[in-house]
């Protein structure tokens, strides 16, 4: 069902080198675990005040969503905390 679908966003920024160290690896994990769907938000000054209203306040901060509710949440760049996130929250086949 698609509404149960995992969604992992990133919110990262141009110019943080933990996030850019991230990306390869989130590409990977994007292409291996097609139950998730992986969006990226680019927390720039265009998105600015989205960022403030999500309380993004470190670079990559990433939030999980199933059915439009926010289910975890986590920084930093530690692919394993974010793998057992995913894991933890992904819907069960």
């Amino acid at each position: 069902m698609q509404g149960d679908t995992l969604v992992v966003v990133d919110f990262y920024t141009d110019w943080c080198g933990p996030c850019k160290l991230m990306y390869p690896q989130l590409v990977a994990l994007s292409q291996e675990r097609t139950d998730v769907r992986f969006v990226k938000l680019n927390c720039n000054k265009t998105n600015k005040e989205l960022g403030m209203q999500l309380q993004i306040r470190v670079a990559p901060t990433f939030h999980l969503y199933r059915n439009g509710v926010k289910v975890a949440d986590m920084t930093g760049a530690k692919m394993d905390k974010l793998l057992d996130l995913i894991n933890t929250h992904s819907p069960k086949k």
